[in-house]
């Protein structure tokens, strides 16, 4: 896992990239059924300061893993 801290906030993340994940759930038995990158629609607007809409509708940031147990 690769530990995320961001400046001024006390918690601490952890992030795996996507061939961790495809591999982590594979190896758990697990088959990926869809990645779904959610994106803004137009109009939206958004609570995060971290990201502007439009970046986020180029490279989203939130992601939705359908997987089923095999």
């Amino acid at each position: 896992m690769y530990r995320v801290e961001w400046p001024g906030d006390s918690g601490v993340e952890f992030h795996l990239s996507h061939s961790d994940w495809i591999r982590l759930l594979r190896d758990a038995g697990f088959e990926i059924e869809e990645l779904i990158e959610v994106q803004p629609p137009e109009g939206s607007s958004t609570r995060y300061e971290f990201v502007t809409l439009d970046w986020a509708r180029k490279w989203p940031t939130e992601e939705v893993w359908k997987v089923r147990k095999r």
